[in-house]
């Protein structure tokens, strides 16, 4: 059973837990769409590379099943890296967009 056939069927029931966050289907499918959007409007297309710096949470699964909806290759960067290795993962990717949050911009910056 799919994301969206679960969160047409049944949104109410939690879809992940992350922390103290609890997401329901219904919500993770309108974040996914939300994100695949943003990716869309930063110029992604089927086939490009999406590379994401992000930790463990929710945001990364949301990132990573809206890259795959709209048919971008993913690319996960560890944030545990150093600004050079991010350095070579992006380049090697040939990434169009790279993701991350403010706690990562340092890392995301250099590299």
């Amino acid at each position: 059973m799919s994301l969206w056939t679960t969160a047409a069927a049944r949104p109410d029931i939690t879809a992940l837990v992350a922390g103290n966050e609890r997401v329901r289907f219904g919500e993770l499918a309108a974040r996914t769409n939300r994100i695949a959007h943003g990716l869309r409007a930063a110029g992604c297309e089927p086939g490009d590379v999406v590379a994401l710096l992000l930790g463990n949470g929710a945001p990364l699964l949301e990132h990573y099943l809206a890259a795959t909806q709209i048919g971008l290759y993913v690319t996960p960067i560890n944030h545990h890296l150093t600004a050079p290795e991010a350095a070579y993962l992006l380049g090697d990717a040939r990434a169009r967009v790279l993701v991350t949050e403010p706690r990562y911009a340092d890392v995301a910056s250099a590299a």
